[in-house]
């Protein structure tokens, strides 16, 4: 056997600290070799009911102090200078951004939930703020400026998303810029500070989305060793004003240091020998290979409690027992499932505004250009507004949503749906319906001429003003038809009639 490189040896400064260096190691080795065996390596019992904080985490909780400090403040004190509603955007923010290092300090402390209920529920705070945040768009000269805010804060929900956070980040980027390039174009020349606060707020979105791709790829990252997400309490919260990590996580974090000689193992205290003789018992147990875990202790058949004939066989012994019961199986019952936060962005590459999962409320899309569509997917019951004149409109996957659009260049679609209300303002010249239970299109004089395709669906009906006093009166769409052969054998063709039901 080869000896140790020198090179790899670490300096010891006595006799002793090269004796526990070698206790160490052969330690190491033992434990490595006995897994190979086919054993499991040792667990350590805790010593409290807190499970210590992983130094990987504990990095990436001061990273994101880091973070802060970099990108938080500047915002902040652009807010400040420009004053107004600006400075109770920055107020949002700095809560919004709050609610998430919170988040992550938690995530440092308990294991990953078994659904992505539990993390929606954890993550209210955050979506409170979003929902704060939609409300201070107003009709004033910092309308853009929140709108920005509003859609970029939407990135902060990137913690429900796996397994790629990063790209979810970037779309929101794109959403902000699109309001913050408003701002630009009209404060460029008379107001920098304007642009300074789109700017510094766009920087946080943007190093947010590099945070995550260096500490989060693949999602958040909670700590197997911790406790259920259902006991943990936070703590005193941390002011995101001055950030930084907490006792615990400081605690776990490893401080730069001189490398030292690992500690000896808890053991009887060995007295101390030469280095001559301290070598040479480790490398002739080292020569012995596999055979260094010939004293371990080796367990049975009837002591492998994992294995399926020991459960059958522990049941069996309460069977026999007089007077106990079996114990019944624990019930499994369906995870609800997970509630995905709303979420409003544009995509400038498509021209189309994506518009998800709101469940209360009303929601508005501003279209500002006749090339632009509008898609609407999984939202309750919710209102979205649709203003301006766009090219198409799509509803997809609704259930109870009322859509109130102005006017359409090509046609509104409504598909996978249940339940829903339409109503056009303007004119739109084609209406499709496919696989929807449930649709009222309510359609104004101006647009009496459109058609509509439908296919798959049930409970389709329109309303359409009777005379100039705006008097609704409502019919249904028919969704049976009457089929028949005619013409002369061999030539044959369908006819197609709407069925007596809708006749009278």
């Amino acid at each position: 056997m080869k000896p140790i490189p020198t090179r790899l040896q670490p300096k010891m400064s006595t006799q002793a600290d090269e004796h526990a260096y070698l206790s160490s190691l052969l330690a190491n080795i033992t434990e490595r070799l006995r897994i190979l065996e086919g054993g499991s390596p040792g667990k350590s019992t805790p010593e409290s009911s807190s499970a210590p904080v992983l130094p990987s985490q504990a990095i990436a909780l001061a990273t994101f102090d880091e973070y802060l400090k970099a990108t938080l403040h500047p915002f902040l004190e652009s807010a400040a200078k420009l004053g107004g509603q600006a400075v109770e955007l920055s107020e949002v923010v700095k809560d919004a951004w709050g609610a998430q290092r919170e988040f992550l300090a938690m995530a440092c402390c308990v294991k990953a939930p078994a659904n992505d209920a539990d993390i929606v529920a954890k993550l209210s705070p955050v979506q409170e703020i979003i929902q704060k945040a939609q409300k201070l768009i107003q009709r004033n000269d910092f309308e853009n400026h929140a709108k920005s805010v509003a859609e970029g804060m939407q990135a902060l929900t990137w913690v429900v998303v796996r397994p790629a956070p990063t790209e979810y980040i970037e779309n929101f980027i794109g959403a902000a810029d699109f309001w913050g390039n408003k701002v630009r174009v009209q404060h460029k020349k008379t107001a920098p500070e304007h642009v300074a606060f789109v700017d510094t707020y766009k920087r946080m979105i943007v190093d947010l989305a590099a945070y995550v791709k260096a500490q989060h790829v693949t999602g958040v990252t909670w700590n197997p060793q911790g406790r259920d997400i259902g006991d943990y309490a936070p703590g005193p919260s941390t002011s995101v004003e001055s950030p930084a990590p907490s006792k615990t996580l400081a605690a776990a974090t490893p401080a730069p240091s001189q490398p030292e000689a690992p500690a000896a193992p808890a053991a009887s205290p060995v007295p101390p020998r030469s280095s001559a003789d301290g070598r040479a018992g480790l490398f002739s147990q080292l020569g012995k290979g596999l055979a260094i875990t010939s004293g371990l202790k080796k367990v049975s058949k009837e002591q492998q409690t994992w294995r399926p004939e020991y459960k059958e066989s522990a049941q069996a012994g309460h069977a026999a027992t007089p007077g106990t019961a079996l114990p019944s199986a624990p019930i499994k019952h369906q995870p609800p499932p997970a509630l995905k936060p709303p979420r409003s962005s544009y995509e400038p590459a498509q021209f189309r505004w994506n518009v998800e999962h709101f469940t209360e409320g009303t929601h508005s899309v501003e279209v500002e250009d006749k090339k632009q569509s509008v898609y609407i997917y999984g939202c309750g019951p919710a209102t979205v507004e649709v203003r301006g004149k766009g090219k198409s409109l799509t509803v997809d996957s609704c259930r109870k949503t009322q859509v109130v659009v102005d006017e359409l260049l090509s046609s509104l679609e409504v598909v996978n749906c249940k339940g829903v209300t339409i109503r056009v303002r303007q004119q739109v010249p084609t209406v499709a319906i496919d696989k929807t239970d449930g649709v009222l299109v309510v359609l104004p004089k101006s647009s009496l001429g459109a058609s509509f395709l439908t296919s798959k669906s049930s409970e389709m009906n329109v309303q359409y003003p009777k005379n100039n006093d705006g008097e609704l009166t409502e019919i249904p769409i028919p969704e049976q038809w009457q089929h028949s052969l005619e013409g002369d054998w061999p030539n044959l063709c369908v006819k197609n009639e709407v069925s007596s039901l809708y006749t009278h």
